[in-house]
């Protein structure tokens, strides 16, 4: 999927699995975040404001990026597919964890009522 060049990163605080977070961003914006240039990885860490943030790439070792933590990834016990942000670094993790995420949207405003709908899908969904 091409993304345009005006989107809106949307933090969901809501704690889902990458899977969940990404059925999430799917129903109720375009998709997961995902990040193309150093940028990018530096407003999604702004928006965040926590430790670990769901995004919309999924690891591929023969897709290397220069925006990987150090180290990173490791595919650490043969089953980190997900990635996260993490101060402004990218970080493979199990898909089961539950973390909050960041969505993306053409629109250039961001409503409350979504990220109140976001914690009630997260007692009920994730």
């Amino acid at each position: 999927m091409q993304r345009k060049s005006n989107f809106t990163g949307l933090l969901i605080t809501a704690l889902c699995t990458w899977e969940k977070a990404q059925q999430y961003c799917r129903e109720k914006y375009i998709d997961l975040a995902f990040i193309s240039n150093q940028d990018e990885v530096d407003e999604f860490n702004n928006i965040s404001k926590t430790d670990y943030v769901w995004i919309g790439l999924y690891r591929d070792p023969s897709h290397p990026t220069e925006f990987w933590e150090q180290g990173q990834p490791n595919n650490l016990n043969g089953n980190q597919d997900c990635v996260d942000v993490k101060n402004h670094e990218m970080n493979d993790k199990q898909c089961t964890e539950q973390y909050p995420f960041l969505c993306f949207d053409l629109n250039s405003s961001v409503c409350l009522y979504h990220l109140i709908i976001a914690k009630e899908y997260s007692n009920t969904h994730c």
